[in-house]
């Protein structure tokens, strides 16, 4: 398990406090702060998020990726005023992404399939991307890995069983 850095926990710090003088100074009555990704699966979470409390008196919780999924499409399709499926809306963070997709209307929440995997955009960069432009061979080894990746396997198998659950619901319904 990886780690938070003291100088990323630092630059954390010092903008949370930032955040939270701004939040006094407009006299928010309510703040709910939420973390993602990298605070989620750092072996130093813990420490981290008590860090950030006491140099900031915020309260910050570090949430599931399917909460992260969930939020993260209600706030953009509430955005884009979409209230019926089909769609399919993702979130490519840094370490990771999220992503919720429903296909069939009127199947509900039941109907929809969300899902966290951990590939994300600085994650693939670091591993994969070291020269700019990258070299042909390194992007084909990017993209080979993206094929067997988890993002796909699970898409590949939440599709199938979506499809599968919405078939069985037409034939019982």
């Amino acid at each position: 398990m990886k780690r938070i850095s003291a100088q990323a926990s630092a630059r954390a710090v010092t903008v949370l406090k930032d955040f939270s003088r701004t939040i006094e100074d407009w006299q928010v009555k309510r703040v709910v702060a939420v973390a993602t990704g990298v605070v989620r699966k750092a072996a130093n979470r813990n420490g981290f998020l008590k860090e950030i409390f006491e140099e900031s008196d915020l309260r910050v919780s570090a949430i599931s990726g399917e909460k992260e999924a969930r939020l993260t499409s209600k706030g953009a399709l509430g955005a884009l005023g979409i209230k019926n499926p089909p769609f399919f809306v993702f979130d490519l963070g840094g370490g990771t992404t999220e992503f919720l997709l429903s296909l069939f209307p009127g199947h509900g929440k039941e109907g929809r399939v969300v899902d966290s995997v951990s590939l994300g955009a600085m994650m693939l960069t670091n591993a994969f991307l070291l020269s700019d432009p990258p070299a042909e061979a390194v992007v084909a080894r990017l993209l080979r890995h993206l094929k067997v990746s988890e993002l796909l396997v699970s898409m590949s198998d939440l599709l199938e069983g979506a499809l599968m659950d919405f078939l069985e619901g037409e034939q019982h319904g």
